[in-house]
């Protein structure tokens, strides 16, 4: 089509049909959360968790997870999925300027876009006030997910300004009848959304300005304090592109990589302001690092965590990348959120909820966990650091063969997985290592060493590992996270030239470079990868096109090693799938080989 077919974009304006707000047929969810005031809180932990099985027409299987403090809870269960905008307790302001937000995302020819099915089944979570785990984030649906908790966020920002401006105007007539307006935290944030790099902000924040900004209406116009100070320092204007890696690779790494970074946001009227000081905003988005060093550590004089004292919305999207970077940083974030403040930070206490004044700030806050993966990590914090009255989902579906990532290697070679027997999670690591050594390691020797790679998702592993191959006096070389290039160059050409008879490289190293290794003909895997497509992606590097021309061998002279224990199920579903996965954990034989049927 060319440039002068395209329609023309209409316009779409969302219009309630009543004149109120809120038409009487949709809930005020917002109220309703907000403003609860549930008894029994201080015995909430200790009641009994109950569990749903649920169905979400996009998002899938699942379950939703809450505890009945009261009689009532048992209305808790039921999780209505909305089919249109209409159903949706959102500000009309942003149902205005959702169809332009829509069209500047998808930049398609649909002059009236739309949510899709996966947006109004996450939407519809949210804006019920449950937490959420989704671990199905991609690069093909992470912008559309982004878009719904924005909206979500502004909203939950917007309805409590009107809220606060509403009461300070009954409170000027100096009327004495009127009731005393508990409508405040303890500190004005009220969201935190926690991003991996600058570029993942940056999207976030120039959401929030396309969904209050009305740039067709003059008298609507918002002004965007700093903008351009904001643009100068989060916005990338080269190309990150590399042909060379895979396209989620490009999609996760392009623009500003920086993650190190906190910016407040204040949303007033007339006005969003960027940069503003954390106790006068009402949104903060930041990275795990950025908020890592303003709170500091203990003992330190310059420290500061109560802006996160009353934070009512907590989002952490990419969260899988978090692990990637220092998961320590979120677990260090958990254990300062929603604490009572040091200081008073100019609070009006008589216009503070009593629940907030209670210390019951965390059982009201709304806690969403978007991943590309499920780990082990992320279901802890969900299940020990995520307290909401209002109960949380989990989408949690099985994963199919066709799903599944031995399909989708493409050498016909032997893929043998050696189950090691463990009593508890604390031990497994080191009965990982004695199975390594008397068991893996010996079968590698009896194969010819060279060429061999062990893949290492664990950095204390890596150095476990180099530190027993260093003693026993074992022909290595090494590429972890920390190497520089030039010894990296090096240590891939001793590899394929021979020159090295092992290969430790470890998972961080992979995930920031995906490296392309040449000469690999003994795979091991010693311990299932965290991200389930890296099983496939080095698995087909055994191709005997990467193998160099002096290589007379075939498919039939490389295999595949796994390692694996009960703890690694959630990495082995992804590999095996679900059935599989349930016979290799229980199975009395603790050695399988699979050989993949898949064509190139």
């Amino acid at each position: 089509m060319s440039q002068s077919e395209k329609p023309v974009r209409k316009k779409a304006r969302l219009i309630r049909p009543e004149t109120s707000e809120i038409p009487s047929s949709i809930e005020n969810t917002f109220e309703k959360h907000i403003d609860a005031n549930i008894s029994g809180l201080t015995k909430y932990s200790s009641l009994p968790l109950e569990r749903v099985e649920i169905e979400l027409p996009h998002l899938g299987l699942g379950y939703f997870e809450y505890r009945r403090i009261d009689e009532k809870s048992e209305n808790k269960k039921d999780l209505k999925v909305n089919q249109t905008l209409m159903d949706f307790d959102l500000k009309q302001s942003l149902l205005d300027n959702l169809p332009k937000t829509l069209a500047n995302i998808y930049d398609g020819d649909d002059p009236l876009p739309k949510l899709n099915g996966l947006q109004f089944d996450i939407l519809s979570i949210l804006n019920d006030y449950k937490d959420l785990l989704y671990c199905n984030r991609d690069w093909t649906n992470g912008e559309q997910i982004r878009l719904v908790y924005t909206l979500h966020c502004l909203n939950h920002v917007l309805k409590t300004r009107n809220k606060v401006i509403h009461h300070n105007a009954k409170l000027k007539t100096g009327n004495k009848k009127n009731p005393d307006y508990r409508d405040q935290g303890l500190t004005r944030p009220k969201v935190l959304i926690v991003s991996p790099f600058r570029e993942s902000a940056y999207r976030t924040i120039n959401l929030f300005i396309n969904l209050v900004s009305n740039d067709e209406d003059e008298s609507e116009r918002l002004n965007i304090m700093n903008h351009k100070r904001f643009k100068d320092e989060f916005e990338s204007t080269e190309s990150t592109i590399k042909p060379n890696k895979p396209q989620d690779y490009n999609e996760l790494f392009a623009g500003n990589i920086d993650d190190s970074f906190r910016i407040g946001i204040a949303v007033t009227k007339k006005s969003l302001k960027l940069y503003t000081d954390f106790y006068s905003s009402d949104i903060v988005v930041a990275s795990p690092l950025g908020l890592r060093l303003i709170i500091g550590a203990e003992g330190e004089k310059e420290r500061d965590f109560d802006f996160l004292s009353s934070i009512e919305i907590l989002i952490l999207d990419q969260t899988d990348v978090f692990l990637m970077q220092n998961w320590e940083h979120v677990l260090d974030l958990m254990k300062h959120i929603n604490l009572i403040p040091n200081d008073s930070h100019g609070t009006d206490f008589s216009r503070v909820r009593m629940w907030a004044l209670d210390g019951h700030y965390k059982y009201y806050r709304q806690t969403a966990i978007f991943s590309s993966i499920s780990f082990p990590q992320i279901n802890s914090l969900f299940k020990n650091r995520c307290f909401n009255y209002e109960g949380r989902v989990i989408i949690k579906s099985p994963v199919l063969p066709v799903n599944d990532q031995l399909h989708l290697v493409f050498v016909k070679c032997p893929q043998s997985f050696f189950r090691f027997e463990s009593d508890s999670i604390v031990s497994s690591p080191d009965k990982r290592f004695d199975y390594f050594i008397q068991v893996i390691l010996p079968k590698c020797r009896e194969m010819g060493e060279a060429h061999t790679m062990i893949y290492i998702p664990s950095y204390f592993d890596f150095v476990k590992l180099r530190n027993y191959f260093r003693t026993e006096d074992i022909n290595f070389t090494q590429i972890c996270e920390y190497s520089k290039s030039g010894k990296i160059a090096q240590s891939r050409a001793w590899f394929f030239h021979e020159g090295r008879n092992f290969l430790l490289y470890t998972e961080r190293s992979h995930f920031y470079n995906r490296f392309r290794i040449k000469g690999v003909r003994h795979l091991v895997f010693y311990q299932l990868p965290t991200f389930p497509h890296f099983y496939s992606e080095l698995t087909n590097l055994l191709h005997p096109s990467f193998q160099g021309k002096k290589f007379k061998g075939d498919e039939a002279s490389v295999n595949c090693t796994v390692i694996f224990d009960k703890f690694d199920v959630i990495q082995l579903e992804k590999i095996v799938g679900t059935e599989k996965a349930a016979y290799l954990i229980k199975s009395e034989n603790d050695n399988h080989v699979f050989i993949s049927q898949a064509k190139m």
